[in-house]
């Protein structure tokens, strides 16, 4: 191995592994969009390839990379490179002496490149990567005396290196990378390879793309409190049990099942509500007075057609007409609790029409459960469903949980 092989890796791999221990693991990547990086740096030249100044053969470079990060791992990207190269010694390259170039100028030469890379990296937005490309470098010397013309060498170059990016807003980001330029069956080493070491710095520009949703916590179940003592309770004169009439919304709420308003109850792509919706919203007001201890959860859902974060914008303004409508009939702000799910989790198929009517609506839950005897009603407060439907709470009732009766 050359080198300059030998030197990416110590380079690379010492500022990489330093940064990846400081990095917060909440620093997801950012999937999509596109983003340029502006760079300059030095390149050290193979000893065999002629070019540079003094005695570790380096000349200045600068480039642009334009690429995306197509997910939490992988990126494809665009490297353009140039350099204005000096030649080494007193024979140029392709063997003729600088003599024979127009003014014998060692300082005329032109080096550029094109590759196509593949980047991997952390699930970060700040992270250490590796990278591997291929593409074409060109070689330009001054122009001949001997043929009028400029010459020219094209060759297979390939790349790999280690590099660290650093997220600095929401936008701009720094980029340093250390990089193996391989140079295929150059005329200074015929059938053999030319490794040169480039060392390079940048800026960066994002446009767009979004980060993953978390995925979801389970709470933790709290540890059962043992039931105190009681003295024998006192039983209750016998009394003829009394039907209870509930209205359709009440009963679903009890249940713990959700008061759906579906799309049809929304102007198209749109968060008005319609006058249709309001009598079911009336019937969750009644419910709220009812039972003031009760809390809600207002899920807005859409179908998939759209991007995601179009889809979670919506739901958000749905969900929370709903919950203004509700406040303004004096339901308190703090008992409704709006969660904006997009398409995250449909109820039905979004390849058919009547699938995605069904997908689009607005769900609204309570945080209660009731309880009936032949004398009585009450409520207590249930397990608060987690975001993948997993619940939390000791999932039972003992003779120390407290009973919450409806307002009278």
């Amino acid at each position: 191995m050359r080198q300059s092989t030998i030197l990416v890796a110590a380079i690379a791999a010492a500022f990489s592994t330093s940064a990846m221990a400081q990095e917060p693991a909440s620093d997801r990547a950012t999937i999509g969009g596109a983003y340029i990086n502006l760079y300059g740096g030095n390149t050290f030249y193979d000893d065999s390839a002629h070019f540079g100044l003094g005695s570790k053969n380096n000349a200045g470079t600068a480039g642009l990379r334009i690429g995306t990060r197509t997910s939490p791992h992988f990126g494809v990207e665009l490297d353009l490179n140039y350099a204005h190269v000096p030649y080494k010694d007193d024979l140029a390259p392709t063997g003729l002496p600088y003599s024979a170039y127009s003014g014998g100028d060692r300082f005329k030469g032109q080096f550029s490149g094109a590759l196509v890379g593949v980047l991997y990296a952390l699930d970060r937005d700040s992270t250490p990567y590796m990278t591997i490309g291929v593409g074409a470098s060109s070689y330009r010397y001054a122009q001949s005396a001997v043929t009028g013309n400029d010459d020219r060498t094209e060759n297979l170059m390939t790349l790999w290196g280690l590099g660290y990016k650093h997220r600095l807003g929401k936008s701009l980001d720094l980029r340093l990378d250390a990089q193996d330029e391989m140079l295929w069956n150059t005329p200074a080493d015929p059938g053999g390879v030319l490794n040169n070491l480039r060392l390079t710095a940048g800026v960066g520009f994002a446009f767009g793309g979004s980060k993953p949703m978390p995925a979801p916590v389970a709470a933790a179940a709290p540890e059962p409190t043992p039931a105190p003592e009681l003295p024998p309770a006192v039983q209750p004169a016998q009394v003829e049990s009394m039907p209870i009439v509930v209205t359709e919304t009440e009963r679903t709420l009890l249940e713990n099942k959700p008061v759906t308003i579906d799309a049809a109850k929304f102007d198209f792509d749109k968060a008005e509500l319609r006058p249709s919706a309001y009598p079911t919203l009336d019937e969750i007001v009644e419910f709220s007075q009812k039972y003031p201890d009760a809390q809600f959860f207002v899920d807005g859902h859409t179908d998939s057609i759209g991007s995601e974060s179009y889809n979670r914008q919506l739901s958000k303004k749905r969900a929370q007409a709903v919950k203004d409508y509700l406040t303004d009939k004096g339901v308190p702000s703090e008992r409704l609790k709006v969660r904006a799910l997009g398409e995250s989790r449909p109820i039905a198929s979004n390849k058919t029409a009547d699938g995605r009517a069904k997908n689009r609506r607005v769900e609204v839950r309570t945080t209660i459960q009731v309880q009936r005897t032949s004398t009585e009603r009450s409520v207590r407060p249930m397990q608060q469903q987690g975001p993948a439907g997993q619940s939390g709470g000791t999932g039972g009732m003992d003779s120390s949980s407290p009973m919450m009766q409806p307002a009278q």
